[in-house]
């Protein structure tokens, strides 16, 4: 039994040989089947080829974007590409329509959010509205909205001189420091007006500027020391200017009261102790004037100060 199997194994062998060698006969390649790689196109070449395929798909999108034309997106090869140029092209379209409602139809779930708050903040800033503001999916751009209003409404309350500290407080953070900046000139400018018009120094205190608080007692110190007639209260003045301003005017309204007395006196000397320079000068020509009318002496007429009364003084003696 057991050289019974030998020999049926031995013919197999023979048999699956016989077919061996005649198969190769036939086809001397293989009995397999070969996949042979296409070289007729190089890899240089595809990869241009992929490239300005890429190049034209990046053309259509922008062109897309550009003429919000859905069609054109369709000619886009790269289907997430194509896909992405139809949802910014709609996106573009809802917000243009102010449509909220068409950005539900975008299968990008950033480009819808996106389009949906771009919206909502368009209203939110229309309507001054930061109800709207908390709408928005994006925290960066609700807070952004939310700070745009709180501005918009600030600039208004300063330009109408409305600001409140209420206002300053419910306002954005980052604006309350200008808002109560705003709210102090503001009450520093009531204050100054009400403080020069009362001329108390007790007022110009309520003043927080420093600088305006100052202003404010210059004001004062000039008033009292004009009506006061004291040059003296000039001296409290800390602006050099009006203290100058301030001297100036008191001896010039003391100059006036003395200007008749030493005008009558014909003496010229005397013209020199008034402070103000005009005068000075007027002075010391009527007294040439009057001193030519007493002495017929038209001769003194030339040393009268003022050219232009020359030819008159001269005629005085005549008439």
């Amino acid at each position: 039994m057991r050289r019974i199997s030998i020999i049926i194994l031995l013919a197999i062998l023979v048999s699956g040989g016989a077919y061996f060698f005649l198969s190769r006969g036939k086809n001397p390649v293989s009995m397999w089947t070969m996949t042979k790689e296409d070289t007729s196109v190089s890899f240089d070449e595809k990869q241009k080829q992929s490239e300005q395929i890429e190049q034209k798909d990046t053309d259509m999108y922008n062109q897309a974007i550009t003429e919000q034309d859905k069609d054109v997106c369709l000619a886009i090869q790269d289907p997430d590409q194509k896909s992405e140029c139809t949802d910014m092209v709609s996106a573009g379209l809802a917000q243009k329509a102010d449509n909220p409602e068409l950005c539900k139809t975008l299968t990008s779930t950033g480009i819808r959010e996106r389009c949906s708050d771009n919206i909502n903040f368009s209203h939110a800033e229309t309507r001054k509205d930061k109800n709207i503001c908390a709408t928005i999916s994006d925290q960066n751009l609700q807070n952004s909205c939310k700070q745009g209003i709180d501005n918009s409404i600030l600039q208004d309350a300063i330009k109408n001189q409305t600001v409140t500290s209420d206002l300053c407080d419910q306002i954005d953070p980052s604006l309350q420091g200008t808002c109560r900046w705003n709210l102090q000139v503001h009450q520093d400018s009531q204050t100054f007006a009400s403080a020069t018009k009362s001329r108390t120094l007790e007022s110009c205190a309520g003043i927080a500027d420093l600088d305006l608080k100052n202003t404010c007692r210059d004001i004062v110190f000039l008033d009292q020391a004009v009506k006061q007639n004291d040059p003296n209260i000039c001296k409290s003045i800390l602006d050099t200017e009006k203290q100058a301003l301030c001297t100036a005017q008191i001896g010039r309204k003391s100059d006036v009261k003395k200007f008749p007395t030493i005008v009558a006196s014909l003496d010229i000397e005397s013209c020199k102790m008034l402070n103000d320079q005009n005068l000075q000068n007027q002075c010391h020509d009527q007294i040439i004037i009057m001193m030519v009318r007493n002495n017929k002496d038209p001769d003194l007429c030339e040393s009268l100060i003022d050219e232009k009364l020359k030819t008159s003084c001269k005629k005085i003696p005549g008439e």
